[in-house]
């Protein structure tokens, strides 16, 4: 009886494991999908990962901080989700986090967290590797943007075309 007990237990704790969300450091991205870190407070991420959530969730917004019973937590702090589904979570780190150092991030499905995931954050500005046009840009030209959380400002122009220069 008491080896039947300690393999149903073996079974039952399997099966809690499993439902349990899972992502790695390797599956962190920028969104938009730049790999790797290192982060800034109020930087939009992308989680890939197995059982996120339970399908995907219309319920996500700016504002919300959980959606379909899903939140994701920087240190103890909630981040704002954007996108929730299965395999991808959407969201945008707190404002209020330390500008530099290591923070762990957990999501957490129906009060079942993830295991932690150490994230690396900067203070100074993370480039990114987008371009648009911009009115202090040539025609033609496009601006690379420099980006510390929600700010962004231009940094160079560059030409669309690699012959191309300004006369």
């Amino acid at each position: 009886m008491r080896l039947n007990l300690a393999v149903a237990a073996a079974i039952v704790l399997a099966a809690a494991a499993q439902e349990r969300p899972r992502f790695t450091a390797e599956g962190i991205v920028r969104l938009g999908g730049q790999p790797g870190g290192p982060f800034a407070p109020g930087l939009a991420l992308t989680i890939y990962g197995q059982d996120l959530a339970r399908g995907i969730c219309r319920e996500a917004g700016q504002d919300r901080e959980v959606a379909c019973q899903t939140a994701v937590l920087a240190g103890d702090r909630p981040a704002k989700l954007l996108y929730v589904s299965t395999n991808q979570i959407n969201l945008r780190l707190p404002d209020d986090l330390p500008k530099d150092g290591m923070v762990p991030l957990r999501v957490v499905r129906e009060g079942v967290s993830s295991l932690p995931v150490l994230i690396r954050l900067r203070s100074r500005p993370v480039i990114t590797q987008h371009s648009r046009r911009t009115p202090a840009c040539p025609c033609g030209w496009r601006s690379s943007f420099r980006t510390h959380g929600q700010e962004a400002w231009p940094t160079r122009c560059r030409s669309i075309h690699p012959t191309s220069a300004i006369v």
